[in-house]
């Protein structure tokens, strides 16, 4: 994890469990709030948005959840990633209760914005500088997280 990412992991629930993948950590936190950190210089394939779905349904189940992904420096998504259904796919209805993106750069930010106009979520999302802001915003929807 880069400086910036540890300087901007403020959360303060208590951590469940945390699992290493391919490109990202992923951590699940007391109120079912997952987040995945990602490393730097990712570009996003299909089988890393696989095996990111598979990992949020092993740790949220059925319940709703919140979503934190904090993006790496200089992270992109292929086209096929970005077209990729994993709702659909993976044969499950949204649980999502909303999702915060941690973004640290401009172009990254591009690809973000990019990303949400293309694809639209049943669930809000927003894009923040820090986790502690996206755990704000969540517990304006949420007060018992």
């Amino acid at each position: 994890m880069t400086p910036e990412k540890e300087k901007n992991r403020t959360l303060d629930l208590k951590e469940i469990r945390s699992q290493e993948l391919r490109i990202a950590t992923a951590t699940l936190y007391q109120g079912n709030v997952i987040a995945f950190r990602f490393m730097d210089d990712v570009v996003l394939q299909v089988e890393d948005v696989i095996e990111l779905s598979q990992t949020n349904v092993a740790m949220t189940g059925d319940n709703p959840y919140f979503t934190i992904v904090v993006t790496g420096q200089r992270q992109d998504i292929t086209q096929e990633a970005r077209e990729y259904d994993f709702y659909k796919e993976l044969g499950r209805k949204p649980t999502c209760v909303a999702e915060a993106v941690i973004v640290h750069d401009l172009p990254t930010r591009i690809v973000v914005d990019f990303y949400y106009k293309l694809r639209r979520f049943p669930y809000p999302a927003k894009v923040f500088a820090n986790e502690e802001q996206a755990l704000e915003w969540f517990r304006t929807i949420n007060p018992n997280l």
